[in-house]
């Protein structure tokens, strides 16, 4: 369920990021940062098993 949630987070980000990064977008400027900080929020859960795959890889 924390993937699902992760994977939301992330999507839902990028979709804010990419909907206000042209020029013609008249809102608030502040959805872009909101929207690169849920893609932060995100990612944070995934660090810990990426640094466990980089651990396995470098005993091998």
């Amino acid at each position: 369920m924390k993937h699902l949630i992760s994977a939301l987070y992330i999507s839902f980000g990028l979709l804010i990021v990419t909907l206000t990064y042209f020029d013609d977008f008249n809102g608030p400027e502040f959805l872009t940062g909101l929207g690169l900080l849920l893609v932060i929020v995100g990612i944070i859960p995934y660090l810990k098993y990426y640094k466990q795959i980089i651990k396995f890889h470098k005993e091998n």
